[in-house]
């Protein structure tokens, strides 16, 4: 007899287990498990990214768009462009991004319509009516989010736009300054 069978046959030896083939099915559910661990931190990365942009980059934003709107508000008033029977109106727009709980959209949102509304130096009867409107609605909705500002600036006519065209020219600088 070999060695091999004595081994095999001496009391308290076990003989060695036969090598298996790799299955391809654990192969697969290595890769899933992989992938999807994977996957899950990159979710957090993204979450955790968006997280630092909504509660720190946003209000930071806010804050630096509110501070230019009341210095262009103030230099708009001394050279003529806010008119008298009007300026309590525009006044309380300003006054209003200046609040704490003032969010980012309602902040683009008086922007625009301060910016726009005066940058000819009078106030037709469509603005005044916009910025009636906007002072009513953020009386109603002091904390006005996203989707609340979207549908107020999509019922009033050429309101997005102007504030589409507004953010692509004032972000940048905003941005710089909330960093």
């Amino acid at each position: 007899m070999s060695n091999l069978e004595n081994a095999q046959n001496e009391p308290g030896q076990t003989a060695p287990a036969p090598r298996k083939k790799a299955d391809s099915s654990v192969l697969v559910k290595g890769c899933a498990i992989g992938c999807g661990a994977v996957a899950f931190f990159l979710v957090l990365l993204l979450g955790g990214g968006f997280w630092v942009f909504w509660n720190s980059v946003l209000p930071k934003m806010a804050t630096s768009m509110s501070e230019k709107l009341a210095s262009d508000f103030e230099t708009m008033k001394e050279v003529g462009k806010v008119p008298e029977e009007h300026a309590a109106l525009y006044q309380s727009l300003v006054d209003y991004v200046q609040e704490p709980e003032a969010a980012f959209p309602a902040v683009l949102l008086c922007l625009t319509i301060v910016e726009t509304n005066l940058d000819d130096g009078q106030v037709s009867e469509s603005e005044l009516k916009e910025a009636q409107d906007a002072r009513a609605f953020l009386e109603a909705n002091p904390t006005a989010g996203f989707t609340a500002v979207e549908t107020f600036m999509s019922e009033h006519e050429g309101l997005k736009e102007r504030s589409q065209a507004l953010a692509n020219s004032v972000l940048p600088s905003a941005l710089a300054g909330a960093e």
